[in-house]
This record gives C-alpha cells, sequence and structure tokens, in this order.
C-alpha cells in the first residue's frame, strides 16, 4: 500500500514543512510564522549575499534559503541543514510560494490591515508564552527585538494568508466524487491516522443580556472619553487602557487601512461622516460602544482607530441566568429529556433545533478551559455552567452534557464518514494545486541563480 503523510485528523501541518515534504495533503489554514532564529554564533544572524533565484520581479536570496533549511532542521529535528537536496528542496518551495503571490497579486487578492494585524498580536502572544512571558528570554532565542520578531511575523504571515487565499479562491469548491472517496481510502487505509479521542457533546445556552443602566453607564464612560481627548488627551493611551478590543488596544486602537464593507454597518456609517482627525460620537454595534478616529482616507479604503468599550452585564444578572441553568441541569439529571430542554430554552439558535447537539469533536480541539470541565465526566453527566461565547459580539455561559466517549479508533469509512470526505477532499485539491502550481511554472518567469 502507499503511504500518506497526515499530522492529524484536522490537517493543521506546518505550512513550510508541508512544502519542503512535499507532503500530499497541505495545510487547510494558515501555519503559524515563525521569524528564523539566528544562524551564527553569538546569536548574531549570519548574512550572505547573493540572489538564489528570480521569480517574476522578485528575488529569492541565497540567505533565504540557508535560513529556511536551518528552521527546517531545526523544527523537525532531523536532517542536515548544509545537505545541498534540502536545500534546493527549500529553493523549490520557495520558488513555488514566489510564483503563487505573484499570480495572487495579478488576481488582485488583499490581505487587510485589520485581520493581519490579528494575526500578528496572536503569534506575539503565543512566542511570548514559549519563554513565560519574558520578553528578554524571547528575544535572546531569537536574537532580534521584539519589534523586529512582530515585522518578520507580519511580512511571513501576510504571505501564508495571501498563498491561502489563492487556493481558497481556486480549490476549496473541488469536492471528491464517491468514486473519489473510495479509491482514497483504498489506495490510504493502512496509512491513514487514527481518530483520535472524540467526544459527542450537547448543550444549553443562555446569553448575556445586560441592563439598561449597565448601557448607561458604559455611554457615560464613553462620553467623558471623549471629552478627556477632545481636551488634548493621547488616544492611544486610552485605547490600551480602556478598549475591550484585544486585536487593537495594543496598537492603540490602530485598526490600519480597510475596504468598504469590511465593518459591521454601525462603524462605518459613523466613518463615513468623519473628516480626518475628527472624533466621533459614541457608537452602538453588536460589540458594544465604539470611540472612532479617522486618520485618513483613500478611496474606498479608511484608515481609523477606536476604543472598544464592552456593555457588561451586572452581578445579579449574572446571577440569574447561572441559577436557570443550574435549575436546567437538575431537571435534566432527574430525567427529563435534554435535547427537548435544550430546543425549548437554549439561546443558541445554531444548535437549539438539533437539540442542543455540537456533534463529535476531537477532544484535543476543545478549548482547554471547557476540555479541563469535561475531562473526568462520563456519558451523561452535565457540567456546572461555564463561560459560553457562541459569536464575536454574543456571550453568556452554556451546560454542557457528555452524550457519549468514543476512543481513539482506526478510521472506519462508514462511522467516520466526515473526516474520510474532508481528507479525500484535501488530497483531491491538493492534487490540483501542484498540477496548477507546474504550470505557473510555465507561465510566469522565474531563473535559479546559485547552484546549491
Amino acid at each position: 500500500m502507499r503511504s500518506i503523510v497526515f499530522t492529524s485528523m484536522n490537517l493543521r501541518l506546518s505550512s513550510r514543512s508541508a512544502r519542503l515534504c512535499a507532503l500530499v495533503v497541505l495545510c487547510s489554514a494558515p501555519a503559524i510564522a515563525q521569524p528564523v532564529a539566528p544562524a551564527g554564533p553569538g546569536g548574531n544572524r549570519e548574512l550572505i549575499d547573493g540572489v538564489a533565484a528570480v521569480v517574476g520581479n522578485d528575488v529569492i536570496l541565497v540567505s533565504d534559503v540557508l535560513q529556511q533549511a536551518a528552521l527546517y532542521a531545526r523544527q523537525n529535528r532531523s536532517g542536515d541543514p548544509k545537505d545541498p537536496k534540502l536545500q534546493r528542496d527549500v529553493l523549490n518551495a520557495l520558488i513555488d510560494e514566489k510564483l503563487v503571490l505573484t499570480r495572487a497579486k495579478e488576481d488582485s487578492i488583499v490581505v487587510t490591515d485589520e485581520e493581519l494585524n490579528r494575526a500578528v498580536d496572536y503569534q506575539v502572544q503565543r512566542i511570548l508564552s514559549q519563554f513565560g512571558g519574558s520578553a528578554e528570554n524571547a528575544e535572546k532565542a531569537y536574537g532580534m527585538s521584539m519589534d523586529r520578531i512582530r515585522q518578520e511575523s507580519r511580512e511571513i504571515l501576510r504571505q501564508q494568508f495571501l498563498v491561502e487565499r489563492v487556493r481558497q479562491k481556486r480549490f476549496a469548491d473541488l469536492k471528491p466524487s464517491e468514486a473519489d472517496i473510495q479509491q482514497f481510502y483504498r489506495t490510504y487505509k493502512d496509512s491513514l491516522p487514527q481518530v483520535p479521542e472524540q467526544v459527542e457533546l450537547q448543550s444549553i445556552v443562555m446569553l448575556a443580556k445586560p441592563s439598561a443602566e449597565a448601557k448607561s453607564a458604559t455611554l457615560a464612560l464613553a462620553h467623558s472619553i471623549i471629552d478627556s481627548l477632545k481636551a488634548g488627551g493621547d488616544f492611544a493611551s486610552f485605547a490600551r487602557r480602556y478598549s475591550g478590543d484585544p486585536g487593537s488596544a495594543q496598537n492603540g486602537g490602530d485598526l490600519g487601512f480597510v475596504e468598504k464593507g469590511k465593518f459591521v454597518p454601525e462603524f462605518e456609517n459613523a466613518v463615513k461622516h468623519l473628516g480626518v482627525n475628527d472624533i466621533s460620537d459614541p457608537v452602538e454595534s453588536p460589540y458594544g460602544i465604539h470611540i472612532i478616529q479617522l486618520l485618513d482616507r483613500k478611496g474606498e479604503s479608511t484608515h481609523t482607530r477606536h476604543i472598544l468599550l464592552r456593555i457588561q452585564q451586572s452581578g445579579s444578572e449574572r446571577d440569574s441566568l447561572l441559577a436557570r441553568l443550574k435549575d436546567l441541569k437538575r431537571r435534566a439529571l432527574a430525567g427529563e429529556d435534554f435535547a427537548q430542554l435544550a430546543t425549548k430554552y437554549s439561546e443558541d439558535e445554531e444548535t437549539k433545533e438539533l437539540g442542543g447537539s455540537l456533534g463529535k469533536l476531537p477532544l484535543d480541539q476543545i478549548p482547554a478551559d471547557t476540555k479541563g470541565k469535561i475531562a473526568d465526566l462520563k456519558d451523561g453527566d452535565i457540567t456546572d455552567p461555564i463561560p459560553a461565547a457562541v459569536s464575536a459580539t454574543q456571550s453568556g455561559y452554556q451546560i454542557i452534557r457528555i452524550a457519549h466517549r468514543i476512543a481513539p479508533h482506526p478510521l472506519d469509512p462508514e462511522q467516520d464518514r466526515a473526516q474520510l470526505e474532508r481528507l479525500a477532499a484535501l488530497y483531491k485539491q491538493n492534487q490540483e494545486y501542484t498540477k496548477w502550481v507546474a504550470d505557473l511554472r510555465t507561465e510566469i518567469y522565474w531563473e535559479i541563480k546559485t547552484t546549491f
């Protein structure tokens, strides 16, 4: 039997490892970018002059190739970064990436500053967490300042987003036929990854609904902040202190240039009536209360920053919501059908008509805080109320019932049909993607300048 390489059922592979190893399945979402750690002695990066290849109007430097070969060897704990074959594989992977990026530019595919800022913030926090939150230790390990780490992460993430957007645009809708699925299973069944432990869950969600008093208090705070800003207060400082938008607060509320149609209507309507450097009155949206400043306008794009004040639920309102959920838990454990209770009382519109069913979820994909609450529960057990985020703008509390635990097992084509279909689809999409990249090599100018 042929072998096929997967790392997990959700197929979130390292994008660079996937390219270098020529895996048959590429990642389904951009991987986390990793700035290149120092290659030279004493923590200094070794800069090597020379052009390795030219792709369209872009160049790939010899230093790019050597740094990525070193990164691959470190991440996989195998291989010699000085191995000429590995270096050639890296160079070809970088050429393919540049070809796809060239086509992304031609197709006018863009990544907004807002989503890029969020991704960079997440990546920086991820790096810091690896060093106990110490920026000093992270800088020492990477041989560069946090500002430089942020800058390099931004460019790597931007390229990964663009490559993935091209993949999605061209191949996301490509579905395997039944014959494709069966052929895929027959060919690779002996090397498909084991299905990890899963849990079938049901939930009843109740959303937090702040009172009129809480909204009034938040509006009063917004007016107070606006008065301070108009009196000369520093917008960025207020954003870092008060804003409930974690993606922009650390950047002083800066959202960058964003195209029309990317923000909620309430936000965009307010920006439309602002002049450059004007500060808005309080703007209410599903996210809370915004204070917005327009920094610049270019065509249909605007550069804004904002302070988001979330409307908090009072303690008495929260206590009442928790009491109602505890009563529903008591009724279910006393024998009432959980699915019927969910249909009647749950405020999660996507699951209530399904009896609160969340489906079968791999245990390792469940958020750590929720996983900790269900780790020791058996079939039929129900959690105490725990926080729930239904969407970016709706949150509250939920109780979760363990409908069924499923032990790890080899993939079964009937029981695990959904996973099999996803694997077969990704395999088919990757085959077409590989053919398409090969075609790009005949359509776009490229030339290797340095032989490894």
